[in-house]
């Protein structure tokens, strides 16, 4: 019997919901603790500057929220700098450092294509961050590759959504290569061809 594959449409379907997962989550968890603690700061008729505090945490967090989702600057100008937003939001919440070189353009064919990369670099931040148990990223790119650069003792990782990854590497032909010395990792996303 032949294996099952995975539909693409069925792949990506699966990579939102888990970002609705996270979000819903968030919004019951986060959100309607913090608007609970606005009444109770209401009914108290305590100082105003406290319940302005609060109010400025959650839209700071809401937009947070919004840019680790979907960067809304992904569609006027493009992956890097969506990417840097997104980076930023991760750092806030993970505390794990992010740092960021760009020498030269960045490795992008096309307009119709920054969705797509900008997902790839997305999910390859998502599994160093989450699978890694790194205390910092350094992300090195210029026109033919992105390097991401970090330490950790894991001797492989569990590749989350490896068929999504496939696919978005497909349609935009990049590769993703794994490099291990010691403790030393270094992942690269490059060009069909440049790798």
């Amino acid at each position: 019997m032949k294996p099952r594959t995975t539909a693409p449409v069925e792949l990506i379907s699966q990579f939102y919901e888990e970002k609705l997962y996270t979000l819903s989550y968030d919004l019951h968890e986060r959100y309607s603790h913090l608007l609970t603690g606005m009444i109770h700061l209401l009914r108290k008729e305590e100082d105003l500057s406290r319940l302005k505090e609060l109010i400025s945490h959650i839209v700071d967090d809401m937009k947070g929220i919004s840019n680790e989702v979907t960067p809304l600057s992904l569609r006027p100008y493009g992956a890097w700098p969506a990417f840097k937003r997104y980076i930023q939001e991760v750092e806030k919440r993970f505390g794990v450092p992010v740092i960021l070189h760009k020498e030269g353009m960045f490795p992008v064919a096309g307009e119709s294509h920054n969705l797509l990369v900008f997902r790839i670099l997305q999910l390859i931040i998502q599994m160093i961050i989450e699978e890694a148990d790194t205390t910092g990223v350094e992300v090195r790119t210029n026109e033919d590759h992105i390097i991401f650069i970090f330490f950790s003792d894991r001797l492989h990782f569990p590749m989350r959504q490896k068929e999504l990854l496939q696919i978005l590497q497909k349609e935009t032909n990049m590769v993703l290569h794994h490099q291990r010395r010691g403790n030393l990792w270094r992942w690269t996303l490059a060009k069909e061809g440049m790798e």
